[in-house]
């Protein structure tokens, strides 16, 4: 699920202009981006970690303590990287990161 949205999200912001350039042009928008994936990769790790423990039988009695710290996991980062990938996705003139860069842009003239 979480790798869905990551792909999802990744299409669409190297698509979506806005001030006459792609939206992954951001630095706000890759910061999310980068924090998405680190996700996604740690609890793809958790998960080859739990099948790792299983491939060895188990010798230390850790499966179930490593299956639940993956399943646990995974289920957070697939709820957080969908929500965020919805985010990247707003069209509403703009992401909130967007929003954001104007502001600042403002603030800082």
């Amino acid at each position: 699920i979480a790798q869905g949205a990551l792909d999802y999200a990744l299409g669409y912001i190297r698509e979506r202009k806005q001030f006459g350039r792609p939206i992954a042009e951001f630095q706000g928008l890759q910061f999310m981006l980068a924090d998405m994936v680190m996700k996604v990769e740690a609890a793809r790790a958790l998960t080859y970690r739990a099948c790792a423990i299983i491939d060895d039988g188990d010798p230390n009695g850790e499966l179930n303590s490593a299956g639940a710290m993956a399943k646990c996991f995974a289920s957070d980062v697939a709820m957080e990287v969908t929500t965020n990938g919805v985010q990247l996705t707003q069209i509403y003139e703009g992401t909130n990161q967007i929003q954001r860069v104007v502001i600042a842009r403002n603030l800082l003239r």
